[in-house]
C-alpha cells in the first residue's frame, strides 16, 4: 500500500498498472494490473491520486502536467492544436487511451520556445530540413518525436513559421 500511495502522488492510474505490470507484481488476487484495478484499490484504501484522468479536479497534476484547454490557453491557441502539436512532438503529452483526455507538459522554456519571443531566425526551416534531408514535412516531424530537433515557433509577417535547432546546436537551449 506504501509504493501504490507513493506512485499515486506522482502517476495516473494506467501509468502505475504500466510499472506495476513491467515489475510482474500481481494483484491480490493475482491478475495483472489494470488502470480499474489500481482505481478501485486506491478506493478500497481511501488513497486519492494527484494525476486524475480527466482535468478539472486539479489544475496541474502530480506529474506537473496540465489538460489540453489549459495549455491552449496559456499559449494562445485551440485545444485542436495543441493535439496536433503533442502528435509531432512539438509538446509532449500523457494520454491514458484513444478518446481520452490529454493532459500536456508545458515549462516555462517551452512558453518562450513556441511564443515567437526566442531569436531563431537562423535556425533552418522545415523547408530547410526538408532540402538537407531529401525528405517529407511527416519525415522532419518524425525527427522531432525523436529528439533530433527542438521547433521553434517565429513570427514570419502576419503568419507564423517553425524552426528547428538540432539537438547538437551550439545555441543555449531553453
Amino acid at each position: 500500500m506504501e509504493r501504490l500511495r507513493e506512485f499515486a502522488s506522482r502517476l495516473p492510474d494506467h501509468q502505475i498498472a504500466e510499472l506495476l505490470n513491467a515489475e510482474e507484481v500481481r494483484t491480490p488476487t493475482g491478475k495483472p494490473w489494470t488502470a480499474g484495478r489500481v482505481a478501485s484499490l486506491r478506493k478500497q484504501h481511501a488513497i486519492a491520486s494527484a494525476c486524475p484522468v480527466e482535468p478539472g479536479a486539479v489544475a496541474v497534476r502530480g506529474d506537473g502536467l496540465i489538460s489540453t484547454a489549459e495549455a491552449a490557453r496559456r499559449l494562445q491557441i485551440s485545444s485542436s492544436r495543441v493535439h496536433v502539436w503533442v502528435g509531432h512532438g512539438v509538446l509532449t503529452g500523457d494520454q491514458r487511451g484513444a478518446g481520452s483526455d490529454l493532459w500536456v507538459r508545458l515549462s516555462e522554456q517551452d512558453l518562450v520556445r513556441l511564443s515567437g519571443q526566442m531569436p531563431c531566425a537562423d535556425f533552418p526551416s522545415i523547408r530547410d530540413l526538408m532540402r538537407l534531408h531529401q525528405c517529407s514535412a511527416k519525415e522532419v516531424w518524425q525527427y522531432v518525436r525523436r529528439g533530433d530537433y527542438l521547433p521553434y515557433r517565429r513570427r514570419a509577417g502576419h503568419r507564423w513559421e517553425w524552426r528547428f535547432c538540432h539537438q547538437d546546436c551550439p545555441r543555449e537551449k531553453p
